[in-house]
């Protein structure tokens, strides 16, 4: 790194050495260069070396000339004779290892969404180096990466990650770019942190939870909205807007920094709502849209609901339409235990389906409350509700029968070794407090 010494290693096997021998370096340094075929020279040196716990060897040439040529071999003395290995020529200048790059920055940038890596040169060096990144994503175990920066002469590079709302741990190390000499160490890591890359690609799915309040004439909604995932969020939620429309055509917004829900009265005949995600750098531009309307919420477009339980982990639910004008742009099914006190569920459906499978836990023994409402452009109809489990149809048994067909020999097999063991200690028993009885004949 600092260009003021050369290390020197080389490793013996202890159980080969005779016993009384003894090894050393010896070394001879020309003025210039390596010959094209090194031979042990007349005069040499011998260089002191110090055991290492893994039986190997560490000289250290301090000082050295960078551009000498240093002639190495092992002398192996025994009283029956002294051999010498091959020697070999090496230019300090030639086995370089450079310390590695310092001042190492790393972020995510904004709108393109790249991990950019900047760092400075380490010393004694010219801009003749390549470089190696390694980046993983921060957490206990480490699962590196490595990128070849391959534009070069360059202190920075631009990596396409997976992932762009996570923290990254970023090392760099460097060589000369000839591929002479040896990979510097990785340098101390940089982290780039999460911040927000581009404003929330959409707003947060939503639905709304009617109560009436006669007192008042007015009816109080609730509006229920799932958290954005980082991928939609690019990378947080600062504030949700929510904005309203009325029949009379007034218009006004409400802002909610905590929390995923929102509480108001409905008195008009249509009520239009729209929930924007916002984050440091700007507000989503695809959002939901619901519309709650007086009089489409008696319009009743579902024939049947029928709940199907699978396990307890999946219902499917079912559902026919009546003859309608109006056009469904989706479906909401809702569902909760009625045996104990829990929040309601929800989920969107696409408008051309007619069978949904809600994965969640169920206690089958318990009842449980599906309600399904068709969702039009101008309003939310009127709900389908059923609170009771209906037998699986023949077309489910026959899955889960294929599936009982091939554990059935499984089961028959295991009860006949379980027969024969039980056989064998019987047999076993009787010797052990049964004498065998004479035959008398």
């Amino acid at each position: 790194g600092y260009l003021t010494k050369m290390t020197c290693r080389w490793s013996t096997n202890p159980n080969t050495l005779l016993v009384g021998s003894s090894l050393q370096l010896r070394y001879y340094r020309s003025k210039i260069y390596c010959p094209n075929f090194p031979s042990i020279p007349p005069e040499s040196e011998v260089k002191e070396c110090h055991l290492q716990r893994n039986h190997s060897y560490e000289c250290i040439f301090q000082p050295i000339s960078l551009l000498s040529g240093y002639t190495l071999w092992i002398e192996f003395k025994h009283s029956l004779g002294t051999l010498e290995s091959s020697p070999t020529c090496v230019v300090p200048a030639d086995v370089v290892k450079p310390l590695p790059p310092s001042d190492i920055k790393a972020e995510i940038t904004r709108n393109d969404g790249l991990l950019n890596v900047s760092w400075t040169n380490p010393v004694f060096t010219n801009d003749d180096l390549k470089f190696q990144i390694q980046y993983a994503e921060k957490r206990e175990e480490l699962t590196w990466e490595l990128y070849e920066v391959s534009n070069l002469p360059t202190r920075s590079a631009m990596i396409k990650v997976q992932k762009l709302c996570v923290e990254y741990v970023v090392q760099v190390r460097c060589r000369a770019l000839d591929g002479l000499g040896y990979w510097s160490n990785w340098s101390k890591s940089a982290y780039a942190v999460v911040r927000d890359i581009k404003a929330p690609l959409q707003g947060p799915e939503f639905w709304r939870v009617i109560v009436e309040d006669p007192a008042r004439r007015q009816k109080n909604v609730t509006l229920l909205w799932k958290p954005l995932m980082k991928n939609h969020s690019l990378c947080s939620v600062s504030r949700y807007i929510i904005k309203h429309q009325t029949s009379e055509n007034t218009t006004w917004s409400e802002y909610v920094d905590k929390g995923t829900t929102w509480l108001f009265p409905w008195t008009e005949r249509t009520h239009t709502i729209t929930v924007l995600a916002m984050n440091s750098i700007g507000v989503s531009s695809r959002n939901f849209n619901l519309t709650l309307s007086q009089q489409l919420s008696t319009v009743n477009a579902v024939q049947s609901l029928i709940a199907y339980p699978v396990n307890s982990t999946c219902v499917i639910l079912t559902w026919t339409l009546l003859p309608h004008t109006y056009v469904i742009t989706s479906f909401v099914i809702e569902w909760k235990s009625l045996n104990k006190e829990e929040e309601m569920k929800w989920v969107r459906v696409p408008p051309n389906t007619s069978k949904y499978y809600i994965y969640d836990h169920f206690i089958l023994i318990e009842k449980y409350h599906f309600s399904l409402y068709p969702v039009f452009a101008g309003g939310v109809g009127k709900s389908r509700a059923t609170d009771r489990f209906t037998k699986v149809p023949d077309g489910y048994e026959n899955q889960n029968n294929a599936s009982l067909y091939m554990v059935l020999p499984i089961v028959v097999s295991t009860l006949v070794l379980l027969l024969g063991a039980l056989l064998i200690s019987h047999q076993r028993m009787k010797k052990l407090f049964w004498e065998d009885v004479p035959n008398p004949k």
